[in-house]
């Protein structure tokens, strides 16, 4: 028998390998066999994209730091005035707005023309009162006088008369009388006057008048409302209530702003005034040139410079920023991307900060 070489598997068993190897390849890409993790990709940028800064430049400027010192206006002497009546007619207001005045002063006056009409008829009646008794004196001296010759006859003759004693009774009680009347004239004088003066005001107080209430036509007064007040200018003072009062030196002169208007003024500790309404431990701003337009509470500002600076190179304040202690600011390189530059810093105020190295004039940095 003839022999042939034939592969120990057979042909049909090779077949078979094959086909098994196909189904496990096929089965890998399927997902039946474990898959390998994916890495993230990096976000795909447009072309010439870069991050948005909002940008600010070194630029030289002037440079200013202080403290503001406020304070609030209070007139060292003022008296308010009114009338004590009300529902009366005015008559005439003698002063303006800023007049200086004088302790004795008329200011304003209700109508007083019906008590001065009583007032002149009980002088009138005073003075004819007193002329009358002054007559009464003189002819009751002439009479005494001739009664005491009659008795002086009649005694030395021998007959009783007491003449003197007639004549005193009659004239005492004529001068009894008219004490009297002058009395009552008196006392009714010091009435009108009374309610004349109710219908008044003088000042008592040397001063400026800082407040005048203006009537309308036809208006009455009202009782003890406000009409005048009179304030001593020559002592005005602002009182210090807020700011860094250690900045202050007494003795100084500061300018201070108050309603749009700069005024020279001196530094005063409380015990250097010789004034009655300040208080103890407090520090205060004395006008040199009193304004009549100020009123009290009006709020004044000081301005003390603790350091100042021309032309210095600076950025505005937001700009810088502490980093780990370190002072730094923010700038773009040429590719677009932040940087932080590290900078020594001068004075410096809330708006503007002066830059000694790190930077240089024409430089930008970022503000946000």
């Amino acid at each position: 028998m003839k022999m042939t070489n034939q592969h120990p598997l057979g042909k049909r068993s090779v077949r078979w390998l094959v086909l098994i190897m196909i189904i496990a390849l096929s089965l890998t890409g399927c997902g039946i066999l474990p898959k390998e993790e994916e890495l993230p990709t990096a976000p795909v940028l447009a072309e010439g994209q870069v991050d948005e800064y909002v940008l600010t430049p070194v630029f030289r400027s002037d440079i200013e730091v202080g403290s503001n010192i406020r304070c609030t206006y209070i007139p060292s002497e003022e008296e308010r005035l009114s009338f004590p009546v009300g529902g009366e007619t005015i008559s005439h207001v003698y002063v303006s707005l800023g007049d200086h005045v004088m302790p004795g002063d008329l200011l304003m006056e209700l109508d007083v023309s019906s008590f001065e009409d009583e007032i002149r008829q009980q002088k009138n009646d005073m003075d004819s009162i007193s002329l009358e008794l002054y007559h009464l004196s003189a002819s009751w001296d002439l009479e005494l006088e001739a009664a005491q010759m009659q008795d002086e006859w009649n005694a030395s003759h021998g007959s009783a008369s007491d003449r003197v004693s007639s004549v005193n009774s009659q004239y005492g009680a004529r001068q009894s009388l008219l004490y009297s009347e002058y009395e009552v004239a008196s006392l009714r004088l010091e009435e009108l006057e009374k309610q004349k003066a109710k219908r008044q005001i003088y000042a008592s107080i040397e001063g400026n008048v800082t407040s005048i209430y203006s009537f309308e036509d036809g208006e009455r007064s009202v009782k003890n409302r406000t009409v005048v007040i009179v304030t001593n200018m020559e002592a005005a003072l602002f009182e210090v209530y807020s700011g860094n009062s250690d900045l202050i030196r007494t003795g100084e002169e500061y300018m201070l702003v108050c309603n749009d208007q700069t005024y020279p003024v001196i530094a005063r500790a409380a015990s250097e005034l010789d004034v009655t309404n300040v208080k103890e431990g407090k520090l205060y701003f004395q006008m040199e040139m009193p304004d009549p337009e100020l009123s009290q509470g009006d709020t004044g500002i000081v301005r003390i410079t603790t350091a100042e600076k021309q032309g210095a190179l600076c950025v505005v304040t937001s700009a810088i920023q502490d980093l780990g202690g370190q002072t730094v600011v923010y700038i773009v390189d040429e590719e677009g991307l932040r940087q932080i530059q590290p900078v020594t810093i001068g004075i410096s105020n809330d708006k503007l900060t002066e830059i000694l190295e790190g930077l240089s004039e024409g430089d930008s940095v970022i503000l946000k």
